[in-house]
Parts: C-alpha cells; structure tokens; sequence
C-alpha cells in the first residue's frame, strides 16, 4: 500500500506539472493573440485613424493597467479635444460582459475621458448590439463595434464612422439634443439590423429557388439523356426507368398460365409465335 501510495503521488505530481506547462502555454498563446489584435487595431489609430481626423493623436497604454488599450485625442466641432479610451479584443469567443464592465470603469476613473470605444476584431459581444452605443455609470457614451461581418476592406472605414459619432455627441453641450442623437442612433441601428434580417430572408428564398432550378435542369438533362439512349425516364425527376418485360402472352394449354417468355415476335416467343399460312 505504501509502495501504490508513493506511485500515486509521482503520478499526481507528474500530471500537475502537464497541466501547469499546458496553462503556461496556452497562456502564452493567448497573450501572444491577444498583442496581435492590439498592434492591428493601433495600425488602424496611427495610418487611418489619425490622418482621418486633423489635430489627433493616439497613445499606447497597452503596459498599463485599468487603463484600457489606447488613448484617443480627437478635436471635437466646437474646438474641444476629445480623449476617447480604445479598447481592442481579439477573442474566438464572445466579449462577455466582463470585458465590458472593465471598460466601463476603466472610462469613469479617467477624469479626462470623455467616451470609450471596444473594438473586437473576430467575434460578437455578447450584450451589445453592432455599433450600440451605451453609457456608463458616469453617463460617458460607449460605442460597441465588432469587425466579426465586417469586410476587412471597410473596417477602417467603420472604425472612422464610430469614431465620428462619438465625437459628435461629445461636442453637443445641450442634453435635450444629446438625448435626441442617441435615439436617433438607437433608431438607426434598429433600421440596418432590421434591414440585415430581410436581406438574409431574401438569400435564403434565393437560394432555394437555385436549388429548385438545378433540380429542374437534373431531371431535363436526365430526361434528354435518356431520349438519346431509347430507355423510359420519369417526367418529373429525370431517373431513369426499369422498364419489366412481361414475357410471351400466349396460355400454355397443360398449366392455364401465361408463358412468360422472352418475346420474338410480336407478343409471342419463339414456341408460340403465330406462324402465317403458306401460300
């Protein structure tokens, strides 16, 4: 027992080791991603971002922590300098709210941040909706934007768009009319989602009539086929028919049933065939 006992523990103490350089690597592989999605989203900041909007410029905040990733100075319509906290996720999974929390903090400590920006580059998040804007405790906007259906060629376009919206409800001083621009994008948003579930109904019937047309065209090539060849084929599918002979018609006098036999002649084989009158 005491030999099984120490076996045992060797054993448990090789598998916590597997497991401690498994979580290691992929710890490592997770950071490694996670510095790739980063170093993306900072390119879009500096070669598009930038050049986009006179007067900006993006700093780096990646080694600090509750920080978010990027900060953000935008110049707002009334001459104000927007600081916007950009925060970029490249996940296989769903941002969970977690995530979104973070950032929520992350905004609302920052005295001088005016709204937040999260970018996820792969997948949904989860409790947002594409390009909803949310507030946080402090009532400083949020924009929630996922590259997930997005076409890497108008990604940064999108990421300019989002970028401009939260500048513009920024540089508005007047409540009523902030209060108004968020509706307004709320009711935006719900048209284009509105307008993405038709489009996809109208594929899926697209779809379905292609379908329904290679079927026709299956059973019409099926069909010419099987002219040229001489056999029967059915009308609608096009499949080729086995048709059953049904042998010599003629009564075998000592059993009463048919003859069956290979025809020859007319209905008859070659035993039963009628045979005409010489001349």
């Amino acid at each position: 027992m005491k030999e099984k006992l120490v076996a045992l523990e060797e054993e448990r103490a090789a598998l916590q080791a597997q497991l401690l350089e498994a979580t290691v690597a992929k710890t490592k592989s997770s950071h490694a991603i996670g510095k790739q999605g980063e170093m993306t989203v900072l390119d879009m900041l500096e070669n598009t971002v930038l050049a986009t909007f006179p007067y900006s410029n993006v700093k780096d905040m990646t080694t600090i922590g509750h920080a978010a990733d990027f900060h953000l100075w935008v110049m707002a319509a009334n001459g104000q300098k927007a600081k916007i906290l950009v925060d970029s996720k490249k996940y296989k999974r769903a941002i969970n709210s977690d995530e979104i929390a973070k950032l929520h903090a992350d905004v609302d400590a920052d005295d001088e941040a005016h709204c937040g920006l999260m970018v996820s580059l792969d997948s949904a998040i989860c409790t947002a909706k594409q390009f909803q804007i949310a507030r946080t405790p402090k009532q400083k906007p949020v924009l929630y934007l996922s590259f997930q259906d997005i076409p890497v060629e108008m990604q940064r376009e999108a990421l300019c768009w989002g970028i401009r919206v939260l500048v513009s409800l920024i540089g508005e001083q007047d409540d009523a009319v902030r209060a108004a621009m968020f509706s307004n994008i709320d009711a935006f948003v719900a048209s284009v989602e509105a307008s993405v579930k038709e489009i996809d109904g109208a594929i899926r019937l697209q779809t379905k009539a292609v379908e329904g047309l290679r079927d026709v065209r299956r059973g019409l090539v099926g069909r010419l086929t099987a002219y040229k060849s001489g056999a029967a084929v059915d009308a609608v599918s096009g499949d080729t028919i086995e048709v059953e002979e049904e042998g010599c018609s003629a009564i075998v006098k000592a059993t009463g049933t048919r003859c069956g036999r290979r025809v020859v002649d007319g209905e008859r084989c070659g035993n039963h065939r009628i045979r005409k009158a010489e001349s």
